[in-house]
């Protein structure tokens, strides 16, 4: 059923803009011709533009209805040139046509990929008890411990294992591990190697008691005979370590 010429105009003028002033701009207008099929070898983009700015007053960005119905007859002299009526063949192809067009939308997709990736029934492990029978989110409870045989024990994250319904080997894990990453030493054995004064060697090691408590000037002082350091080198240290056969044996300064 064809429409009237004055609502062909409300239309696309408030496509995109629910509830706008009865005004069209230039976009509006080459969406319109290019909808209703208007454009052709004698009717291009660039001659619905300069008929836009023609039909209207240069200081205006919109056009009426009046300033519209202006613009159709330089439409049809356009597109339909010599022809006595082209003004009407033009606005018959518009009240027939069916209105302004979303172009380049996109269309939700229910199949394929994406029907698979939300079909909760598939989902397997802590997912799958994250949603009920009709594939509706359960929420906090989805994420609570499950019983035995599940695919899921409590002591992880949420409650959850990484493990799939069914695992053979399930429950058989420590759920807590203090063990180190393999290659990968703690940072605190690391600390304790190396503030552990029992196992300095040379110069060090004299310079701490033997509960471990440093000694002051007095652990600086040349010790006796064999203990790995003689006086005459810088701060009254040797740069021997304990035992070596050639101590002492050095020219003294």
């Amino acid at each position: 059923m064809a429409k009237s010429l004055e609502k062909v105009f409300e239309d696309f003028c408030s496509f995109g803009a629910k509830g706008a002033a009865p005004l069209m701009d230039g976009a509006k207008f080459s969406k319109l011709c290019r909808d209703s099929r208007l454009l052709d070898k004698n009717l291009t983009a660039t001659d619905v533009d300069i008929i836009f700015a023609k039909s209207k007053p240069k200081a205006e960005r919109k056009m009426t209805f009046e300033h519209f119905k202006t613009a159709l007859g330089l439409l049809g002299k356009k597109k339909y040139p010599g022809s006595p009526d082209s003004a009407g063949k033009i606005e018959e192809q518009l009240t027939k046509a069916a209105g302004p067009a979303t172009h380049g939308a996109t269309k939700a997709e229910s199949g394929g990929i994406v029907g698979r990736m939300t079909d909760a029934s598939k989902y397997t492990g802590s997912h799958k008890h994250r949603f009920d029978e009709e594939g509706k989110g359960r929420g906090l409870e989805g994420r609570e411990p499950s019983a035995k045989g599940k695919g899921m024990v409590p002591g992880s994250v949420a409650g959850q294992t990484a493990y799939v319904s069914g695992y053979k080997h399930e429950g058989s894990y420590s759920p807590k591990s203090t063990a180190s990453p393999k290659g990968k030493a703690k940072s605190s054995d690391i600390v304790d190697r190396l503030t552990d004064a029992s196992k300095y060697t040379g110069s060090h090691k004299h310079r701490f008691d033997e509960e471990g408590k440093g000694r002051g000037l007095s652990g600086r002082e040349p010790p006796a005979k064999g203990s790995g350091m003689s006086p005459g080198n810088m701060r009254s240290q040797a740069a021997y370590v304990s035992g070596y056969k050639h101590e002492g044996t050095y020219g003294k300064k």
